[in-house]
């Protein structure tokens, strides 16, 4: 598995855990996502948006820089 798979995957298990101790039907409804979508995108083999993921990190009130890389 290449390493950047690694680091999304580790990131979405982070991501998931920190969405279940909020309550994940919470951080759906204000991600203003459906909350099987939710669960999708923060699934191990998935492939989510930016859109999706910037949702469910702003409704779990993390903040978040994407930088373009060079």
């Amino acid at each position: 598995m290449p390493a950047a798979s690694r680091q999304s995957s580790c990131g979405r298990a982070a991501l998931r855990h920190v969405a279940e101790a909020q309550g994940r039907a919470g951080v759906a409804w204000r991600a203003r996502i459906p909350r099987e979508s939710q669960y999708r995108a923060l699934s191990p083999n998935s492939n989510p948006t930016m859109k999706t993921l910037m949702a469910v990190l702003d409704s779990c009130w993390i903040k978040a820089r994407v930088y373009h890389a060079i």
